[in-house]
């Protein structure tokens, strides 16, 4: 559907084509489609969702005007959310360099509350999804960082616990993945406040 917004892919001269308004029509007959087979079908709750990349580097191509007027569209369609495809929540446009208000912060404007919209983008640490949060989205997604730490809400939430059980840092908990070189036990000493890691583990902060 991202190929038929787009003015770089999409060279056809029907309906389906040319016109930002023609460009913008499979995409939204598709989500009407869907919508019609959730009605008439699935199970209630049943969430129909859109995800959409909102810039495009190549002439011509997607701009970041196109994308939200196509928000402003899609708010008034059945979807129940809207779901950024980005690889930093701190991204600004790629081809409007002087423009630095945030795309998600864009977003949320466009959408005016009338559907949610999920963040994305290098949600590394547990303040990293605060400020997803605080810059109005209502969701947030974490992907490539479930890779390295598959349980990392539950990491997230327990060393939270324990500091506050073992005294430990209270402002900012700075949590050392265990590696080749950090042991279980060294973790739980850190915890406590007694013992660091080495350079050679990653790091992420937590905030209590």
């Amino acid at each position: 559907m991202q190929q038929f917004f787009s003015e770089n892919s999409n060279q056809r001269s029907d309906q389906w084509g040319g016109s930002f308004e023609n460009r913008m029509r499979f995409p939204l007959a598709v989500i009407r489609e869907v919508a019609s087979v959730i009605d008439t079908y699935a199970d209630k709750p049943f969430i129909l969702g859109y995800r959409i990349s909102p810039e495009e580097i190549e002439t011509p191509g997607i701009r970041l005007e196109d994308s939200l007027a196509f928000a402003q569209a899609l708010a008034d369609t059945p979807v129940d959310y809207l779901h950024l495809s980005m690889g930093s929540y701190k991204r600004t446009s790629l081809n409007q360099p002087d423009d630095k208000e945030l795309l998600l912060t864009k977003f949320v404007h466009a959408l005016n509350n009338k559907k949610p919209l999920i963040g994305i983008g290098s949600v590394e640490r547990p303040e990293d999804a605060e400020e997803v949060i605080n810059a109005g989205a209502a969701l947030v997604t974490i992907g490539r960082e479930f890779i390295c730490e598959p349980k990392w809400v539950q990491t997230v939430f327990n060393c939270s616990e324990k500091a506050k059980n073992t005294g430990g840092p209270k402002d900012w908990l700075h949590l050392y993945y265990v590696s080749k070189t950090s042991s279980v036990s060294g973790l739980e000493s850190y915890l406590a406040g007694s013992e660091t890691f080495g350079s050679k583990s990653a790091t992420i902060s937590i905030s209590i």
